[in-house]
């Protein structure tokens, strides 16, 4: 299961987590309405996936 996290950039290249969505739709939303303000720095969608049990214990080798 995919989610999506909105950054804001704040100085330099220190990037600052303003919320995490279910859909990517609702995700662009929040960024247009975030680049349609006059002082706004810039934003960005990270994609993200939960990782399950399964793949924990494939990858490692043991189980949570």
């Amino acid at each position: 299961m995919n989610f999506y996290e909105v950054q804001e950039q704040w100085n330099n290249l220190h990037w600052h987590t303003v919320a995490f969505f279910k859909k990517e739709s609702d995700a662009e939303k929040l960024v247009s309405m975030y680049e349609s303000r006059s002082s706004s720095y810039p934003v960005r969608i990270v994609e993200n996936k939960f990782t399950s049990a399964k793949e924990l214990k494939e990858k490692f080798g043991y189980s949570v």
